[in-house]
């Protein structure tokens, strides 16, 4: 007879992974874009994403969050955007804008996981470290240097 041990299931390992709602998600990269301050007074207190005038919502047309559809705000200025039309439409020329151009490329793994430890070491992020090296090798051919 079999031992009653054997026949018993393998407990299965879970893992729980809090992924955030597309609102969620689009609310943090308004913030993070923003950095992490009110785009009118650059008040760092009490903050919340405010959707604009002129956005249906937060997605574009081909289903891509759209970030230039909101604007952080702290609680008094998202006071006056809610109260007063006429300012909510004023929000967007505080913003600071800059066109930018997604990159995709691909990094072998290591080298990837080791540019990240100098990232946290260093207190930035990836997208600003390898915007720094893009600059330094402009700065380099404007100069007449060769770059390295």
């Amino acid at each position: 007879m079999a031992d009653p041990e054997e026949t018993l299931p393998v407990p299965v390992q879970t893992k729980v992974v809090n992924i955030p709602s597309p609102a969620a998600f689009w609310s943090m990269s308004v913030k993070v874009r923003d950095s992490d301050q009110c785009v009118v007074c650059q008040s760092k207190d009490e903050l919340s994403v405010q959707l604009l005038d002129g956005f249906a919502g937060i997605s574009t047309d081909d289903g891509r969050i759209n970030l230039d559809a909101g604007a952080t705000l702290c609680a008094a200025c998202k006071l006056k955007a809610v109260t007063d039309h006429e300012f909510l439409l004023s929000v967007p020329s505080y913003m600071d804008y800059h066109p930018t151009t997604r990159m995709n490329f691909e990094v072998p793994r290591d080298l990837y996981a080791k540019f990240v430890a100098v990232c946290r070491l260093r207190g930035t992020s990836i997208s600003r470290a390898l915007r720094g090296l893009v600059n330094e090798q402009l700065d380099e051919v404007e100069d007449g240097k060769q770059p390295s």
